[in-house]
């Protein structure tokens, strides 16, 4: 179970430990590098001190902006040692959520890849933020006169000592920004007590071993922040990583590697399937599948035939960092397929109507949670915290399901309209309040339908101004993905004169559900950078 230690309580769990007992172990390795527990650990004293010399202190936030790499994990192993909180930064952000996540967390320092494709816009926005230094990763030119190369930064401060912060278990250690049923992104803050205690969870109800395996999800996500990475840490794993997915390089990685476990989101375990190499190479070292519903049965079942491997599944959020539900080791596919598992053990899961009474089995209600894994609330944002977090600690999870008769957990629905595309939470308040903003749009709903490469994509239904000119659907999509994160653009854009109502007023999103149904043109699949 989960340490309670008080001081750097993470990087104790997580990396010390492992580089004492085995400090030869291979830990993190990239196309050029292979870096033990031990030398891990030593580059993580080096970032410290660095970031000690430049006056960060406990509390202070840090922010990653960059693609999945080895140095965006020391950064975040480092920054959370001195009490200093990881802000990670999504490279698909537009300009309008890069400002706004650098905005609200207001970043002391900032960690850039410079050849990121959203990149030439910091240079305006850290206007705004005058105070802020700028540290291009893995750059050695830095593109600007007052940012710092870190190959330099790292030399500034190299005969400091290691600074010792007092790290409590309540201290945030990470803020990851969650999409916001009101169309603001909000900031989970994540403390060392959950991190430590998700990365256990994870160990023990994902990975069940030792796990070797690829990371390659954005450095801002969950799964990529605790699920993948600081659980295999905490298990003494050794992590691949690669700046994005490429399906066919992860077969090939697993094959050359000898990677044991495998984490994917459902599409990208379907654009696994689809390739020539998924045939032809040998995967037998992969004991441990780990996907994120929903699957369609027929792949679950090709993938199951393929690979001699446990097949697991879960349930999870940001703002429980992670899964807190999985699937028994044993379960058979009928139950991989339609459930999402069982409560672990050391947290408490109830399904309760809307009066908060609690259900029996087979009732539909939400899903609370109360554990160590819940996170502390939202940066700046005690309203919406309240929305969410009751005085009893319990968590709404927005999550509609119910428990069947074999104790497994089953997902019917999601409160607030909430929708998982790509393993993406899209909510589409805030997708209509972009697609609303169009000079000839009046008015927007968007509504999700199953994907069989996505799981869910966005329909977007629209009201052209009385007059206007209609745009076009190509047209609606430039101005959407100009201004969202891709998995945010609705799939397809439906004219209509006036949106269904009900008697209160409000859009009948049933029926716009239906009727996108109805529409049913599939999406074609496009898996070459699903996450």
């Amino acid at each position: 179970m989960a340490h309670e230690a008080d001081a750097s309580t993470l990087l104790e769990c997580c990396l010390h430990r492992w580089a004492r007992s085995e400090p030869g172990r291979e830990a993190l390795l990239d196309a050029d590098r292979r870096l033990t527990y031990a030398e891990v650990a030593e580059e993580c004293r080096a970032f410290a001190r660095q970031l000690s010399g430049e006056g960060i202190v406990k509390g202070d936030r840090v922010a990653v902006l960059g693609y999945s790499r080895i140095e965006c994990l020391i950064a975040l192993l480092a920054i959370t040692s001195i009490g200093a909180i990881y802000v990670g930064m999504n490279p698909k952000y537009t300009r309008r959520e890069l400002d706004h996540v650098l905005q609200d967390s207001q970043p002391r320092l900032l960690f850039l890849m410079t050849q990121l494709e959203n990149a030439p816009s910091i240079p305006s926005l850290m206007t705004q933020l005058p105070e802020t230094k700028v540290v291009t990763l893995w750059d050695d030119d830095a593109e600007r006169p007052s940012w710092t190369a870190l190959s330099a930064w790292l030399k500034q401060f190299r005969s400091a000592e290691e600074p010792e912060a007092q790290v409590g278990r309540e201290d945030p250690g990470v803020i990851i920004y969650t999409s916001g049923s009101t169309g603001i992104p909000k900031g989970a803050l994540i403390p060392h007590r959950a991190l430590v205690h998700a990365a256990d969870l994870s160990t023990q109800g994902m990975w069940g071993g030792v796990p070797k395996t690829i990371v390659d999800y954005p450095i801002n996500h969950v799964a990529w922040v605790v699920e993948t990475c600081l659980a295999a840490l905490f298990a003494g794993g050794t992590l691949y990583f690669r700046e994005r997915f490429d399906p066919r390089e992860t077969l090939r990685l697993v094959e050359r590697e000898k990677l044991n476990s495998l984490l994917l989101i459902s599409s990208m375990l379907i654009a696994c399937t689809r390739t020539s190499e998924f045939e032809e190479l040998d995967l037998s070292s992969v004991d441990r599948l780990l996907f994120v519903a929903p699957i369609d049965s027929n792949i679950l079942e090709r993938m199951s035939e393929k690979l001699d491997a446990t097949l697991v599944t879960g349930l999870g959020m940001t703002e429980t960092a992670g899964g807190y539900t999985f699937t028994d080791a044993d379960a058979d596919l009928e139950t991989l397929v339609n459930t999402v598992g069982k409560a672990h053990e050391s947290v408490e899961v109830k399904i309760v109507d809307a009066a908060g009474r609690e259900l029996d089995a087979g009732s539909p209600g939400e899903i609370l949670v109360r554990g160590r894994s819940v996170f502390l609330g939202y940066l700046n944002r005690p309203d919406a915290t309240r929305e969410v977090l009751g005085e009893d600690g319990f968590l709404r999870t927005g999550d509609i399901a119910f428990k069947r008769e074999d104790g497994n957990i089953q997902v019917v629905g999601r409160s607030k309209e909430m929708f998982k595309s790509g393993g993406y939470n899209v909510y589409p308040t805030e997708v209509e309040a972009v697609i609303s903003e169009h000079p000839h749009i009046a008015m927007t709903a968007v509504v999700p339908v199953p994907d069989e490469t996505w799981g869910e994509v966005g329909v977007a239904f629209v009201v052209p101004h009385s007059g206007a000119e209609v745009p076009n659907e190509e047209e609606l999509k430039r101005f959407g993905q100009e201004r969202l994160a891709n998995y945010k653009v609705p799939k397809r854009f439906v004219v209509r004169p006036r949106l269904p109502v009900l008697p209160n007023g409000k859009v009948d999103r049933t029926s716009l559900r239906s009727d996108a149904a109805g529409e049913g043109k599939q999406t074609g699949p496009s898996v070459a950078d699903p996450v």
